[in-house]
């Protein structure tokens, strides 16, 4: 069984998508690679497990970048939809999606809790990285929370474009 989904988005919503994710990934660059400086500052070398060690940090990140983005990025859409800045997205959603901004970033931090970061610890294991000088993880957890972000946004500023009008999906 083949499935193919193509959603195709008007060319001024393809621009502000692309827009929103560029200036996200550079903000979760900086902000997370910051945080993550000031937050093992105290370390030459950060380890993945053990006290004062990234792999939850990165775990609280992964949940609350995802909740935070998704959750903003779902309520200003249908935003700009009732305003008519955007178009709405004609898309069948499934009933069982939370329509409430604030529960579809938990659903989206929870999705990111369970596939994203497990495959970063993995990733990082394979590759030697258990354990990361601290420029080197401050640099790494900026463009990893960026990446985050970027794969955030797609999902959740397209249901937010498609449930704009009073959170129910918008029909053909």
């Amino acid at each position: 069984m083949k499935m193919n989904i193509r959603l195709d988005l008007p060319q001024n919503t393809r621009r502000h998508l692309h827009k929103e994710m560029a200036i996200s990934f550079a903000i979760n660059l900086v902000i997370n690679g910051v945080i993550a400086w000031f937050a093992f500052s105290a370390k030459a070398r950060v380890a993945m497990w053990g006290e004062h060690s990234f792999a939850g940090d990165l775990a609280i990140t992964a949940f609350i970048l995802c909740w935070i983005v998704g959750a903003i990025f779902v309520a200003t859409h249908r935003t700009k939809v009732n305003k008519e800045k955007l178009a709405a997205v004609e898309l069948d959603l499934p009933r069982w999606l939370p329509r409430s901004p604030i529960l579809m970033g938990l659903l989206l931090a929870t999705i990111a809790l369970l596939i994203y970061y497990p495959v970063t610890l993995v990733a990082l294991l394979m590759f030697g990285f258990a354990e990361m000088d601290l420029l080197v993880f401050s640099v790494f957890k900026g463009l990893w929370a960026g990446l985050l972000a970027c794969l955030v946004i797609p999902p959740a500023m397209i249901f937010g474009l498609a449930t704009a009008n009073k959170a129910e999906p918008v029909s053909a």
